[in-house]
């Protein structure tokens, strides 16, 4: 293998005054500002690409969740399950097509900031996120006023029109339970248009109605990554890491400090916790999808872990704000979720396990998140890389990080022809087989790279790291780094696929091989190697250095 196939684009472009050296990750750029929703206002999080996938994919690779019909006020009546499921197809479709998920947005941002283009970030922050509206939305965050709690039936909404609101944990009162659009969270996916012209809602085809936008799901961990993670990164880039720089008017102070009180309500009991999405959110007609809003994802809580680091040492590394009045309450809940997400490691498992369901009537909380695999990547990579090596070994014993991701590498590889290590999947490769990650793989990348430079490994462990990182990058560089077209364009630009195969992933949605904001924005960090979970990129754990 090649030494050029594990260094990114960092080359010399020669012009009339010398060679000047491009910032790793430039040739990525283009995709990144160019992959816009054609006629709207925001970037899309895919490429369909080739313009056809979709109509390629055979009826055994798509999902048949429903096998009873079930009744659908717009279509007057009950639907049948066939029905029902291509409804589901064509959903994926076009959330696919014209859709932006917050946290891809973040990931650009971040990766824009790196190479340049802040300014880009920027005006998305505040057009999209602090202004919250896109072309055709007025307003989108989940701030409809809690009228009850559905599963506690509280209250009903026979229409399904979404008459019982967002309740927001578990306050006394629905007012307590409603937040306000400024403290609520934004729906994890967002598009610039509400009908599409030319559809069929495949529900009821017959009545012609048109296709609507119909995800409006307010999820925790994209908004630790958009309203902290992205816009925080975006600030200290663009005032070259001079924090000091950085007014009290910024786009990341009045998302981040409005986001805490969000934050405050959603807290799960004592546990130090914070609930995955409000009670109420849409999820599917099964008992089992009712029940989301008593739930917990890890991966969520390292996601707002990292997030609150990095707005605490924003806040207390400035000499003069207004805002350091909020470092104890930042203090507290930086130490409770770290303590919480230690909890999700177990050792006779060998891993972090991915959530929990709690009841909060009872205050306990059982391993578990609706049904879904206890083992995910994610929470071993991200986890991981927020927590620190030293933070997980000195708790669980001398290299436990190290075992863990051998543990990962056992679960969830993605194998070379030859049987070498290429990359990571996202859950156990004994579900539905070995797929190759973009986005997971660099996350893993990026742990690695933490565990190499953070950690006390003796040069044998260190060099097995460094190898498989190596390995990594060439299996990226193989199967999913490639080059596209946009909106039709005559020029290709330099992408990340998504994911190496169709591949239904068991959290909940289809991965697909397209290019992809997630993983190019992460091609782009893991060249600089900047890990986005510390300040100011270092390989480090994000609480590498808290006081306990």
């Amino acid at each position: 293998m090649p030494s050029s196939l594990f260094s990114f684009a960092v080359v010399g472009v020669l012009l009339a005054v010398g060679v000047v050296a491009q910032i790793p990750g430039s040739n990525f750029k283009d995709f990144l500002l160019k992959n816009m929703v054609v006629n709207g206002t925001i970037p899309r999080s895919f490429a369909i690409q080739p313009v056809t996938y979709y109509e390629t994919i055979p009826e055994d690779q798509k999902l048949h969740e429903y096998t009873e019909p079930q009744f659908v006020a717009t279509c007057g009546g009950n639907v049948s399950a066939d029905a029902l499921n291509n409804y589901t197809f064509q959903t994926e479709v076009w959330l696919t097509t014209l859709g932006l998920n917050i946290y891809d947005g973040a990931i650009r941002c971040i990766a824009l900031s790196l190479v340049g283009e802040g300014k880009a970030c920027l005006n998305y922050t505040v057009e999209t996120l602090v202004d919250h509206k896109t072309a055709q939305f007025g307003d989108i965050r989940g701030d409809k006023e809690c009228a009850g709690v559905m599963e506690y039936g509280q209250c009903t909404d026979p229409q399904q029109a979404g008459v019982c609101g967002f309740c927001y944990g578990d306050g006394p009162s629905d007012a307590a339970k409603s937040l306000t659009v400024n403290n609520s969270y934004f729906f994890r996916l967002i598009g610039d248009f509400w009908a599409i012209e030319g559809t069929v809602d495949e529900r009821c085809p017959a009545l012609k109605r048109l296709w609507t936008w119909n995800d409006y799901k307010p999820i925790l961990g994209e908004n630790a990554w958009a309203q902290l993670i992205g816009p925080i990164h975006n600030a200290v880039l663009m005032n070259n890491g001079d924090i000091n720089s950085i007014t009290d008017e910024d786009p990341m102070f009045i998302l981040g400090i409005q986001f805490l009180t969000g934050l405050e309500a959603m807290a799960v009991g004592n546990t130090g916790a914070y609930y995955y999405t409000p009670r109420n959110t849409w999820f599917g007609y099964s008992a089992t999808a009712q029940n989301i809003g008593s739930t917990v994802s890890i991966e969520n809580q390292a996601s707002l872990l990292g997030g609150l680091k990095l707005l605490y040492d924003v806040i207390n590394g400035k000499t003069t704000t207004q805002y350091k009045s909020v470092l104890p309450k930042l203090q507290s809940m930086i130490t409770k979720l770290t303590t919480l997400i230690l909890s999700a490691y177990d050792r006779d498992l060998g891993f972090f396990r991915q959530g929990f369901t709690y009841d909060p009537i009872a205050g306990t909380l059982n391993w578990g998140q609706n049904g879904e695999p206890l083992f995910a990547v994610d929470c071993q990579t991200w986890v991981s890389s927020v927590l620190g090596t030293r933070l997980i070994d000195t708790t669980f014993g001398d290299a436990t990080a190290y075992n863990l991701w051998q543990t990962v590498k056992l679960y969830a590889n993605y194998s070379c022809p030859n049987g070498d290590l290429c990359g990571v999947g996202y859950t156990f490769n004994n579900i539905s087989g070995q797929v190759l990650s973009g986005e997971w793989t660099y996350g893993a990348m990026n742990w690695l790279k933490i565990m190499q430079n953070d950690s006390d490994y003796n040069s044998t462990l260190i060099g097995n790291l460094n190898s498989d990182e190596l390995a990594m990058n060439y299996g990226l560089f193989t199967y999913v780094v490639t080059s596209t077209p946009i909106n039709n364009s005559t020029e290709s630009y330099d992408t990340v696929l998504y994911a190496g195969s169709r591949y239904w992933i068991p959290f909940g949605w289809f991965a697909n091989p397209l290019p992809a904001l997630a993983s190019t924005g992460w091609a782009v960090m893991l060249a600089n190697s900047f890990n986005p979970f510390h300040l100011h990129g270092y390989l480090v754990g994000a609480v590498a250095d808290w006081k306990f």
